[in-house]
């Protein structure tokens, strides 16, 4: 699995704007750690027009395997991470053994 290999929704509704923000992506890695994928807002609060503008950068949380339904905190975030960085951490959850 891949950056490229993810699929981009629409995230972070705005009510005002009446629109989505942002975009999101979740994978789950085949021994159950959850990584998702957030495209990092501009700071001027403007819109992505897409989730794979160019420099994009990203906030990549990692579940555990054994998270329990609708738990509240990932096992690590990191922001300011761009695609190859997001591609590691894929493939960092694929190699963990459970």
């Amino acid at each position: 699995m891949t950056f490229e290999e993810l699929t981009f929704v629409g995230d972070n509704y705005s009510e005002d704007l009446g629109a989505n923000m942002g975009w999101q992506a979740q994978w789950e890695a085949p021994n159950g750690y959850l990584v998702v994928v957030n495209a990092q807002l501009p700071e001027d609060g403007s819109i992505l027009p897409s989730a794979t503008e160019a420099g994009q950068l990203y906030t990549c949380s990692v579940w555990a395997a054994d998270r329990p339904e609708g738990g509240e905190t990932p096992e690590t975030t990191e922001a300011d991470c761009d695609t190859s960085r997001v591609t590691q951490i894929i493939t960092n959850m694929i190699n963990i053994a459970v």
